[in-house]
């Protein structure tokens, strides 16, 4: 593992961002449905003032201001919406800057190709790798084999599984 403290930073920030982010659209979402709830409310009152109005009942100005609030409440909700919108785009840009962070964080990890054991590391805080550059040497997890050559007078002590000292 190499040091990734400000990598792990950024991705704290860019999961800080998708979390506010969602809470953005939480609140437009919620915005949207008032401005809804208002706009129903509008056009019963416009439907209202019309039918009146075309009875003689009513003043052509309150026939107007129904139409006009109506008609506002519309282009308000057509407005939240697009707001709206904005906000999930916004938040997929958040989730793909995380996802970014994420694979910077992961680029400051060397994955071993197996289970094993590393045996050294011939590299130094702040050093240079180039790529292909070997830096330390890994064993592989397996059975435990040597290759030895055994004196011909010790020969017919050796037996198979047979602990040993090598030097």
């Amino acid at each position: 593992e190499m040091t990734n403290d400000i990598e792990q930073a950024q991705l704290a920030q860019a999961a800080a961002k998708v979390k506010v982010q969602l809470s953005e659209i939480e609140a437009e979402q919620a915005r949207l449905a008032g401005t809804k709830i208002k706009a129903d409310n509008a056009k019963t009152n416009f439907e209202r003032a019309k039918n009146l109005f075309d009875q003689n009942a009513e003043a052509e100005r309150t026939f107007d201001d129904a139409r006009t609030e109506y008609e506002s409440m519309v282009q308000q909700i057509k407005q939240v919406e697009a707001e709206v919108i904005t906000a999930q785009n916004l938040l997929k840009q958040y989730q793909a800057t995380y996802q970014l962070a994420q694979a910077e964080l992961n680029r400051k990890f060397i994955f071993a190709p197996t289970d094993g054991q590393v045996l050294s590391l011939d590299v130094t805080i702040g050093s240079l790798l180039s790529m292909g550059q070997v830096f330390g040497t890994f064993a592989p997890r397996s059975a435990l084999s040597a290759w030895c050559e055994i004196d011909e007078l010790f020969a017919p002590s050796v037996q198979v599984d047979q602990k040993a000292y090598l030097r």
